[in-house]
């Protein structure tokens, strides 16, 4: 599945997927059902985890509603941006703790 955004020349230069190894850091891959690169962060997270690099993602359906447009996650007055926070947190409290042991 890959984004018609990501499949415009000038776009397809700045995208990361075409680089990801398994080098790359743990990531924490979030997306709102209405944001126009959702797609894009849907492959970037099954490509970093294809390659054996820890990914969290939280993804919400077609269907969520309200829709959540890019940069959803800064919006702390509804459900889903402290789950998006709450996720981050969780996130970076994992790698912190795998990175001291």
């Amino acid at each position: 599945m890959s984004s018609p955004v990501a499949r415009r020349p000038r776009v397809c230069s700045l995208l990361r997927i075409k680089f990801v190894t398994d080098k790359f850091p743990p990531a924490f891959i979030s997306v709102g059902n209405e944001d126009p690169l959702r797609l894009h962060s849907y492959d970037l997270a099954s490509r970093l985890s294809s390659k054996g690099v820890l990914v969290d993602s939280l993804f919400f359906p077609d269907d969520y509603s309200p829709g959540l447009p890019h940069e959803y996650q800064f919006n702390l007055d509804n459900e889903a941006g402290k789950r998006a926070l709450e996720g981050t947190i969780s996130f970076l409290s994992k790698c912190v703790n795998e990175s001291w042991e």
